[in-house]
């Protein structure tokens, strides 16, 4: 009985490890994305030269904020993942 129940709180572990390796994947994708974005939106920005818009580096420093808060979040996973 000890080793079945060690073995199911073993196989829920293995689930949710795989479960938060999938949303960190899943969130790394939306960061590569959100990169690529605002590789764009810089190369729109210095093609612009002094006509830019401001609004696209607005978007862009938005964008920055969102990926750095995405990375702390992975990193906080890769943390938790680690301690396993």
């Amino acid at each position: 009985m000890r080793r079945l129940a060690m073995l199911r709180r073993e196989r829920r572990a293995l689930v949710d490890i795989g479960r938060k390796r999938k949303e960190a994947h899943e969130k790394l994708d939306h960061c590569r994305q959100l990169l690529r974005s605002m590789r764009l939106e810089l190369v729109r920005f210095r093609a612009g030269g002094l006509n830019a818009q401001p609004t696209g580096l607005t978007m862009v420093t938005q964008q920055a904020q969102s990926v750095v808060r995405e990375m702390s979040y992975l990193s906080d996973a890769n943390a938790e993942l680690n301690a396993l």
